[in-house]
């Protein structure tokens, strides 16, 4: 009789086993679907619409890191998104200036060996010189071959060496920040196309280490969806850094 009681309830326990596997399944394949961009969270996928960008057009990224970054006491969220093919990107989230829908600057970091090709070299070392204003506007060689649509052919300068501090975590919903000596320090440079479509932003780091990416300027609009899944596993990419 006991061992015709363990039976059964060997049985029961096989069968709610397969009843989860089951039920997760069902949340793996209908994932619930988030409108705004601003409650991205790390396991999430952006799937993008028609885009000019080839690297961007219907293709899908998956969130692996949010890193908090303070420029000039502003706090904003960078977020690290790694797709199937290419090179891996960045997004941050800014109010827009126009209306209340926010904006977004997808960036990729360019590897040292293809600047030369994008831009003069002597002209970006005149942009990193102390208190020094660019006297004209920084024009594009060329385009790079793995990265169409992602320049512009002139940038202006927008900001000159403003101090940042990045921090590995979210603290998007926190009320305590760490200490500035907890991060990692840089001076922050911003140049933007005509009207704002496109930029180039420039890291200086504390040991002197530059690093120049590239960023488009989209409405939330180009995003088609955000899916989240709730058994969705945390990926194994902290953070993605360009230094």
């Amino acid at each position: 009789m006991a061992i015709k009681s363990i039976t059964i309830l060997v049985s029961l326990l096989r069968r709610g086993v397969v009843w989860v596997r089951q039920q997760l399944l069902v949340l793996q394949r209908n994932p619930r679907l988030i409108t705004d961009p601003t409650a991205l969270q790390i396991g999430d996928y952006i799937h993008f619409g028609h885009l000019s960008q080839p690297l961007l057009n219907k293709n899908s990224f998956q969130v692996v890191a949010i890193d908090t970054v303070v420029l000039d006491s502003v706090r904003q969220s960078v977020l690290t998104l790694v797709g199937e093919e290419g090179p891996n990107c960045y997004l941050t989230v800014a109010e827009s200036d126009h209306a209340d829908a926010p904006v977004l600057r997808i960036g990729c970091y360019i590897a040292d060996r293809h600047v030369g090709h994008l831009f003069d070299l002597d002209q970006l070392a005149l942009l990193l010189e102390e208190q020094k204003e660019l006297p004209h506007a920084l024009k594009r060689r060329s385009e790079l071959p793995m990265l169409p649509g992602w320049t512009a052919d002139r940038y202006y300068q927008s900001i000159h060496a403003v101090s940042g501090i990045r921090h590995r975590g979210d603290f998007r919903n926190s009320a305590f920040m760490p200490l500035p000596v907890e991060g990692e320090g840089f001076d922050y440079y911003l140049l933007l196309s005509q009207d704002h479509s496109h930029a180039v932003a420039i890291e200086v780091n504390d040991e002197g280490h530059i690093a120049l990416s590239l960023m488009v300027q989209l409405l939330p609009e180009a995003i088609e969806r955000i899916e989240r899944f709730s058994t969705t596993r945390k990926p194994l990419i902290r953070s993605f850094m360009p230094y």
